[in-house]
């Protein structure tokens, strides 16, 4: 349990340690190979930007010009991945258009001519979706992309440094100091009171839980088999719903 709550926290450290740099946004000129990462590339007819946000020394301008009657989005995720806000078609209009990306923590600083966006955390991903069709419709989607821009209000450190993804009993002390930098919000109460059982959770470290030896070895090889397990009973569910269902296959929620 504790391993799986934690898991989009260090996916989103391993995503925020593979960016160019932050507040600096960065668009594919093509559309994602079968290969690519699906949990942050889905989509076949949409052109990606993304940008990792660092708001602690204020907001974060997006600018956006007149997208006329293109589709294009761009979603934020807080470290827990989930999806806090949207800025686009659907939500605010095709442009041009300046939103300025606010931690509700931070430096309130008001942007004259942008449009506010709060968000409960300092740390943020902004993944940006812009459709296109065939290569004469790509080229005009990039030029538009390329007018896409990021504006700090103040100075950001550097991405975190590229580490390996820890496992065992090191995950799960993984998972607690990014549980303490990012606190869990307060509808996962539940959760994060069970998992503090075994020493996981904001300030805590597996050590200091009083488990036995025979405890602690449990907890490793748990989380250890669990993961070495997950991608291949993920791609069976998915291969079996499939055939059930004419070559379609949702994962359950």
């Amino acid at each position: 349990q504790a391993a799986t709550y934690g898991y989009p926290l260090l996916e989103f450290e391993r995503f925020r340690s593979e960016a160019p740099g932050l507040n600096i946004i960065r668009s594919e000129t093509g559309f994602a190979a079968p290969d690519v990462v699906p949990i942050w590339r889905p989509n076949t007819d949409t052109l990606y930007s993304r940008a990792t946000l660092d708001l602690g020394g204020g907001p974060v301008v997006l600018s956006i010009p007149e997208m006329g009657e293109r589709y294009f989005s761009f979603q934020l995720n807080d470290p827990y991945t989930n999806a806090i806000s949207y800025i686009g078609t659907r939500t605010t209009g095709s442009g041009p258009g300046r939103y300025a990306i606010t931690w509700d923590g931070g430096p309130q600083v008001a942007v004259e001519g942008a449009q506010s966006v709060t968000v409960p955390y300092r740390n943020i991903v902004l993944l940006g979706r812009t459709l296109a069709g065939d290569e004469a419709d790509q080229r005009q989607a990039i030029a538009l992309m390329d007018q896409y821009s990021l504006t700090a209000s103040g100075p950001t450190g550097s991405p975190p440094p590229r580490t390996p993804m820890p496992s065992g009993l090191s995950m799960l002390d993984a998972i607690s100091a990014a549980m303490e930098l990012n606190p869990p919000p307060g509808s996962d109460a539940a959760i994060v009171q069970a998992i503090a059982r075994i020493g996981v959770g904001p300030g805590l470290r597996v050590a200091d839980a009083g488990l036995g030896p025979l405890a602690r070895i449990a907890v490793d090889l748990a989380v250890r088999a669990g993961f070495a397990a997950a991608s291949f009973r993920t791609a069976i569910n998915q291969y079996l719903a499939a055939l059930g269902n004419h070559g379609w296959a949702a994962p359950p929620s």
